[in-house]
C-alpha cells in the first residue's frame, strides 16, 4: 500500500508516495510514522488494544448489573422469611426494584474513529 500526499502549500508543489516499507526523509512533510517500518502494524496493535479495553468495560458493566440484581434478589428473599420479615418490618425497609435498562439506553453506541 502506498500514501500519496499531495501540497497545497507555496514552500513545496506537487506530491509525493511514500511506498510501504520505505523509509522516507527528504521531504520536509512531517508524517506520522515516516521513520518507521511497522507504522501499519503499529496502528493495526493499538485498534485491537482499543477493542480489548472496550470489552473489558462492557464486561465489567454486565457484571455490576448481575452483581446488583443477585443483591436485589437475596435482599427479597431474606425479607420473606423468618427472622428477616421481622427485621424488614421494623425496619421499615421496602423492596428494591432491579435494575431496569431501558431500550433506548441499550442501543449500541457509536464511536467514531
Amino acid at each position: 500500500m502506498s500514501y500519496s500526499v499531495n501540497f497545497t502549500d507555496e514552500a513545496n508543489k506537487g506530491n509525493i508516495t511514500v511506498e510501504d516499507g520505505a523509509i522516507n526523509t527528504e521531504t520536509s512533510v512531517n508524517l506520522p510514522g515516516r521513520l518507521t517500518t511497522d507504522y501499519g502494524r503499529a496502528v493495526n496493535e493499538n485498534f485491537l488494544h482499543l477493542q480489548r479495553e472496550l470489552a473489558a468495560i462492557e464486561d465489567k458493566v454486565a457484571y455490576a448489573r448481575q452483581y446488583y440484581n443477585d443483591s436485589v434478589l437475596s435482599l427479597e428473599n431474606a425479607s420473606q422469611r423468618f427472622p428477616g420479615v421481622l427485621f424488614f418490618s421494623m425496619y421499615g425497609r421496602k423492596r428494591k426494584e432491579y435494575l431496569k435498562i431501558p431500550s433506548e439506553a441499550r442501543a449500541m453506541p457509536s464511536i467514531d474513529l
